[in-house]
């Protein structure tokens, strides 16, 4: 089964497939339990960045696998940001295997050449990082992590990383693990949500929130208030909304 039936019909069930090349790979003394991410690319194939920087390329055709060329930094916890259909993989901070530093280096990782490029240093060492990029694609975002501040990347110019006055919610951190959606992808908006935000959720908050990246603003996102003009459904005894 390729992997576009999959995607187009996810009843399907996956299937194993063997990897080719394994032993090689096996040799490498890598472990189960150790941090990596797995990002999948254009052209069907799978990108393994591992913590101990021995990154892996599977082709999710021929399930051939190939080692990439290392990035110079041994580090978990980084985050790792890549858009559908983009050239480069961008990899933010993140906590150094080696000698547990929490790091503020940046790179990028061109998924066509398979080569890495340097970016400018965050302002602020990150790990476990939320990352967002513009719907214009002209800035990347990182948000959180190590340290409950936002900061933004040009990414049209040899610009730097700029530190942004965000209003965030008293007494909530905004630890590692975040989850960032931004509304623009998607066609539909989310109740009272609007497609200029960010969603956040997920690394420890029980709540979800959004980014507004235009006022700076960090807000709890609630349930939209039933809108008392709709006509109330005769089937409910108290009048409210009918179960659908």
């Amino acid at each position: 089964m390729s992997l576009d039936e999959l995607m187009e019909d996810p009843s399907k069930k996956w299937e194993q497939k063997p990897v080719k090349n394994i032993k090689a790979i096996k040799s490498l003394g890598l472990q189960e339990d150790d941090w990596s991410k797995n990002i999948v690319v254009a052209h069907k194939r799978l990108i393994v960045l591992h913590q101990f920087d021995v990154n892996l390329q599977i082709n999710l055709n021929s399930m051939e696998l190939m080692q990439l060329k290392q990035s110079g930094i041994k580090r978990k916890l980084f985050t790792a940001h890549y858009n559908m259909g983009d050239e480069y993989i961008f990899i933010l901070g993140g906590q150094n295997s080696c000698n547990l530093k929490i790091e503020n280096k940046c790179q990028k990782f061109n998924v066509n050449s398979l080569k890495w490029e340097q970016l400018p240093p965050m302002n602020q060492a990150r790990a476990a990082a939320g990352s967002f990029m513009s719907k214009d694609k002209s800035s990347l975002f990182a948000f959180g992590g190590s340290h409950d501040s936002v900061e933004r990347l040009p990414l049209t110019s040899n610009g730097t990383w700029q530190m942004l006055k965000v209003e965030f919610p008293r007494g909530i951190a905004f630890k590692g693990g975040l989850t960032m959606l931004p509304m623009w992808h998607y066609c539909k908006q989310l109740e009272n949500i609007t497609e200029d935000k960010v969603l956040i959720f997920g690394g420890g908050l029980k709540e979800v929130y959004s980014y507004d990246f235009h006022s700076n603003v960090v807000s709890e996102v609630h349930e939209a208030e039933e809108d008392s003009s709709r006509p109330k459904s005769p089937d409910s005894p108290s009048g409210g909304e009918s179960s659908r």
